[in-house]
C-alpha cells in the first residue's frame, strides 16, 4: 500500500504536484476567505495549513531528485506531525534573509565597472580581513538581529493557526479569531509569502535544471551525506522526542544562544575576533 514514506522516487515525482495544487488552494482560499469575507483569523489558519502542505511538496520532490531525506529517522513524522514542517518552514525563513542580500550582491557586483573600480578591487584584495570586519560582519549581524526577533513568532506557528479558529483564554482574556484584523492578518501573510517563494524557487529551479545544476547534483548529495548533515537531523528528532518537546523547540533552544553569542561579541566591539 502506497504511503508517503514508501513512495518510489518516480512516484515522488508523480505525486508532488498533486500536494502543491492543494497547498496552492490554500493559500487561494485563504485570501478569498480574507478579501471577500473579512474573515481574517479562519484565513491566516488556511494560509499556514497551505505552508504546511507546501513543505510535504518540497520533501516528496527532493527525494524524487535523489535527496532521500526520507532516509532520515525520524523524519516520517513530517507527514503528520506539525512541529517537523514548522522546522522546515523556519530553515526557509532563514533561506530567504540571506538569499535577498545574496542577489542585491550580485546585482551590485554586476554593475561594476572593472577598469574604472580596479583600484577599489585591488584594495579590497588586499585587506580582507579589514573589508571583513567593517562590511561582513556588520551585514551578519544585522540578519542575525532579524532572524532573531522572528524567533518566537515561528516558535508559535501552531499557537497563531489555532488562534485563527477557536476562541480561548489567554493570561485571563477571552481571545476570538472575529476579533482579528487585517492588518495581523498581512503581517502574516508577508511571512508566508516569503518562505512560500523560496520553497517554490527551489521546487522550480530543479524542475527543469540546466546542464551544470544536473552534473552538481549528484555531488551535492554525496557532500550532504559525507558531512552527516542526515544523520545530525536525524539525532535532532531524536533527542526532542527524548526530551519531550517539539523538535522546532529543541532546535531553537540550541540555535539562539549562538545566535545571542554573535550579537553580544559584536556589541561589545570584538568584530576582530569574528574575523578571525
Amino acid at each position: 500500500m502506497k504511503e508517503f514514506m514508501n513512495l518510489s522516487r518516480e512516484d515522488c515525482l508523480k505525486y508532488y504536484s498533486q500536494l502543491l495544487k492543494n497547498a496552492e488552494t490554500k493559500f487561494n482560499t485563504a485570501h478569498h476567505v480574507a478579501t471577500e469575507i473579512g474573515d481574517y483569523g479562519t484565513a491566516i489558519s488556511i494560509h499556514l495549513t497551505g505552508l504546511e502542505e507546501l513543505m510535504k511538496a518540497l520533501i516528496i520532490f527532493l527525494d524524487g531528485k535523489g535527496y532521500d531525506f526520507r532516509s532520515i529517522a525520524g523524519i516520517k513524522s513530517i507527514f503528520n506531525n506539525h512541529p517537523l514542517r514548522h522546522l522546515l518552514t523556519f530553515f526557509m525563513f532563514v533561506m530567504s534573509v540571506f538569499k535577498e542580500s545574496f542577489e542585491d550582491g550580485i546585482a551590485h557586483v554586476r554593475k561594476i565597472n572593472l577598469e574604472r573600480d580596479v583600484a577599489k578591487i585591488n584594495a579590497i584584495k588586499s585587506n580582507r580581513k579589514q573589508l571583513f570586519k567593517e562590511n561582513v560582519i556588520p551585514y551578519l549581524m544585522e540578519k542575525l538581529r532579524f532572524i532573531d526577533t522572528e524567533i518566537i513568532w515561528y516558535q508559535n506557528f501552531g499557537k497563531i493557526r489555532e488562534f485563527g479558529l477557536y476562541t480561548d483564554f489567554v493570561e485571563g482574556r477571552m481571545m476570538n479569531p472575529v476579533e482579528i484584523n487585517d492588518i495581523f492578518y498581512y503581517e502574516v501573510k508577508s511571512r508566508i509569502d516569503r518562505v512560500r517563494a523560496i520553497a517554490l524557487g527551489i521546487i522550480r529551479d530543479l524542475e527543469t535544471p540546466s546542464n551544470q545544476e544536473t552534473d552538481l547534483l549528484p555531488d551535492l548529495i554525496k557532500f550532504l551525506q559525507e558531512e552527516k548533515a542526515y544523520e545530525y537531523f536525524g539525532n535532532l528528532l531524536s533527542q526532542s522526542r527524548k526530551q519531550g518537546v517539539s523538535v522546532l523547540d529543541f532546535f531553537l533552544l540550541k540555535f539562539r544562544p549562538m545566535i545571542l553569542y554573535f550579537l553580544a561579541e559584536s556589541s561589545n566591539g570584538h568584530e576582530e575576533k569574528l574575523a578571525e
